[in-house]
């Protein structure tokens, strides 16, 4: 007998033997019952006739009724369970029908921790209480962690929770469609791009006097200044690894923002092109992108019509932040990000979990210090393979 799910039990009815596979039996009419906790159980008829016999059984889960109260009433309360043989991740109605077995409860709700819990649902019904864990976070406060090294860690600021639209309706088509996100949880952010002094844990960047950071363009720049200048060049794995070196050496979550944080956060309660405004030539007062200054030296580019007396990526931190107090976050170099690279949002969940899976590219975000005005914005977003030299990142630490 062939079961689904396979360690379904098998017992004759008005017969002594003990199902067994391969078993020898007499040529005749049987019944057999069919059962698994959490399914509904089955009878079958089988006729045994001379030679190997073969019987598959499939049982379907049992529903049951799951109730949820949950607080605050704000939570979203989302149910993932599976079902036909796939996975599923329904919205909170109450009450909820479900298969019998195991679940996973999610809730979210702005200003309290994240809540996921398993449960194993009986064949009845299930009542289950939610008491969320409220995160008091005073918004902008900026604190660094201690690391075991003795390093100094990354300049944070605390983001706080909320909702944005993610998107934009005048952008290019990997920008739409536009949603309403929620951001549920506050994080911390680190202020700046990790620097090259930082990236290598506190060691000299380079020897000697005086560097160009773009070759054969610009003016000389004294090696000892790009140690604070944003590390470029790692790919997306070295990036994770710096993040997780950060969470063993400190003791807490440290990681890659997800684009929705990434976009929340350079947006700062803004809903503008840019975090200041739509003026592009505004940007030189923000950013460090493709200005006058770079149209001397190619001429091709599409320039913002201000000078920002920059080529190549310059020290972090030098220009005005943004409302959330961070710093080049359109400019200066693009910043790798946690989520696999997707061109479009179709399907893309309305919270602030990355998009995943097995990817050969991810997504970066934000302009680099060539990006034009239309690739600078807080809504541009590109791929990436390996790195480059206009290609960073900062770290979010969990609070």
């Amino acid at each position: 007998v062939e079961t689904t799910p396979s360690d379904a039990a098998v017992r004759f009815l008005g017969h002594d033997a003990p199902y067994a596979p391969n078993m020898l039996l007499p040529l005749g009419e049987y019944r057999l019952r069919v059962e698994r906790a959490g399914y509904a159980p089955e009878e079958v008829e089988v006729a045994i006739r001379y030679g190997a016999n073969r019987a598959r059984v499939r049982l379907r889960r049992s529903s049951s009724l799951l109730t949820v109260d949950a607080r605050p009433r704000s939570a979203t309360v989302e149910v993932s369970f599976r079902q036909a043989g796939a996975s599923r991740l329904v919205r909170y109605e109450s009450p909820l029908k479900v298969p019998a077995g195991p679940v996973e409860i999610r809730a979210q709700a702005v200003g309290y921790r994240n809540y996921r819990r398993q449960l194993a649902m009986p064949p009845n019904a299930l009542t289950h209480e939610i008491r969320m864990e409220k995160i008091d976070v005073v918004a902008g406060r900026r604190f660094r962690d201690a690391l075991a090294s003795g390093i100094e860690a990354p300049l944070l600021v605390a983001v706080p929770a909320g909702r944005f639209r993610m998107g934009s309706e005048d952008g290019p088509a990997d920008e739409r469609p536009v949603r309403e996100v929620l951001v549920s949880q506050p994080f911390a952010m680190s202020v700046f791009e990790i620097t090259n002094r930082q990236y290598r844990r506190g060691r000299p960047y380079v020897d000697g006097e005086t560097v160009l950071p773009v070759p054969g363009v610009g003016e000389p720049v004294a090696a000892s200044a790009l140690a604070e200048h944003p590390a470029t060049g790692m790919a997306w794995g070295q990036a994770q690894a710096y993040a997780s070196w950060l969470s063993e050496e400190s003791g807490h979550r440290y990681r890659l923002p997800s684009e929705a944080e990434w976009e929340y956060a350079a947006r700062a309660g803004t809903s503008s092109r840019y975090y200041f405004g739509a003026q592009a030539d505004r940007l030189c007062a923000f950013e460090n992108i493709a200005d006058r200054t770079l149209h001397r030296y190619f001429s091709a580019y599409a320039v913002a019509n201000c000078v920002d007396e920059a080529v190549g990526p310059g020290a972090v931190g030098e220009r005005q932040a943004n409302p959330f107090g961070l710093h080049d976050m359109l400019g200066n170099v693009e910043e790798w990000v946690a989520d696999c690279w997707r061109a479009h949002y179709r399907g893309a969940p309305d919270t602030a979990e990355p998009r995943r899976g097995r990817c050969r590219y991810h997504a970066v975000r934000g302009g680099g210090w060539d990006a034009a005005p239309d690739r600078a914005t807080v809504s541009y977003r590109s791929l990436g393979e390996g790195g480059n030299r206009s290609r960073g990142f900062r770290v979010v630490r969990e609070l």
